[in-house]
């Protein structure tokens, strides 16, 4: 069985191909932000950092961990 590392555990946080904003906001508190249209999911489930949020640009299937 491979082991995976934190970063990849991270990026399943949001599947990209997850188009069911619903089911996002079902899982996570999600922000949206009007202004860029995205959407700022923070990670309350995860302990190392319980202050991480994670952006989801539905438009161009990216997102981005800060």
């Amino acid at each position: 069985m491979l082991k995976r590392s934190p970063k990849e555990k991270e990026s399943d946080w949001i599947n990209p191909e997850l188009k069911e904003i619903h089911e996002i906001k079902s899982m996570f508190e999600v922000y949206p932000d009007t202004e860029m249209d995205a959407y700022t999911v923070k990670l309350e489930n995860d302990s190392y950092k319980p202050n991480r949020y994670k952006y989801y640009y539905p438009d161009i299937e990216q997102e981005l961990l800060f």
